[in-house]
């Protein structure tokens, strides 16, 4: 949705204002602590090649916005174990809807990584204990709720919005750079030929 937005929007100036609303939107899911909304915004979208490849676009958002952006990247960057991310969720006493996708591929490393049984048949209680310490994180979480008023407006604006298709964006963002440097290119060709 959040590609499809940004890319149906032909002239540069808007995709630029909407560009950033959308690095507004993820800076308020860090406020909530909605990490899930987080990633899918600036780790799957804006971080995406389609978007990133908008060059021009990027050119024109605000150092505020860029330097935003920047925090979005580190907070989803994968490294140690996505320590960034873990700390934020660790140190939060509010409600938070966590990147589940970092649990599963935890529960899915413990699995591989940790035998079910010791020699002579034992069960592995350390894997167990494991398990248990995400799942316990999970659950604490889903403890937490927050007092948010549903809108039936925007959930019906959300389940019918039609999405373009993913092959499609980079093609399009290619299309808008294209476009740009061929613009640049007959500016620059008439300068020359006004100086001749």
């Amino acid at each position: 949705m959040v590609m499809t937005m940004i890319l149906q929007c032909e002239p540069r100036d808007i995709r630029i204002k909407i560009l950033e609303h959308f690095i507004d939107i993820a800076h308020q899911c860090i406020l909530l602590r909605n990490f899930s909304a987080l990633f899918s915004i600036a780790f799957s979208a804006l971080a995406s090649a389609a978007i990133r490849n908008l060059s021009s676009t990027w050119q024109g958002v605000s150092p505020h916005h860029h330097h935003l952006f920047q925090q979005f990247l580190e907070i989803t960057n994968p490294a140690n174990n996505y320590k960034i991310f873990r700390k934020l969720v660790k140190t939060s006493n509010n409600p938070t809807v966590p990147f589940l996708q970092i649990y599963i591929a935890q529960f899915l490393n413990m699995n591989e990584v940790n035998r079910d049984y010791l020699k002579k048949g034992l069960i592995n209680l350390q894997k167990r204990r494991l398990i248990y310490r995400e799942l316990e994180e999970i659950r604490y979480f889903q403890n937490r709720t927050y007092n948010l008023t549903e809108i039936p407006e925007m959930i019906s604006f959300f389940l019918n919005y039609e999405t373009g298709h993913v092959d499609d964006f980079y093609l399009r963002s290619e299309n808008f750079e294209k476009k740009r440097k061929e613009k640049k290119s007959k500016k620059s060709n008439r300068r020359r030929m006004t100086y001749s």
